[in-house]
């Protein structure tokens, strides 16, 4: 379901409507949150939480894309 939900893979001629993707938007706000958090604790420094959030979801995602398509080698491989 990975591929699916991030681009990798069809389902079947699925095709989201608009209100489907910015449902899907709102699955950002919690990443959002716990960004706000750091920056309150001097943990990031402050500045946009949405970009960061936007940011820190993207190198994820890319780095898990990687890794499921076996394209990460030694010492980054799972």
């Amino acid at each position: 379901m990975y591929g699916v939900m991030f681009g990798g893979a069809g389902f079947g001629g699925l095709s989201l409507t608009e209100e489907d993707l910015q449902h899907g938007r709102y699955t950002l706000e919690p990443v959002v949150r716990a960004v706000e958090a750091a920056m309150a604790a001097n943990r990031f420094r402050r500045g946009d939480a949405w970009l960061v959030a936007h940011q820190r979801w993207i190198a994820l995602h890319g780095l898990v894309t990687l890794e499921l398509g076996g394209l990460l080698g030694p010492p980054y491989e799972g």
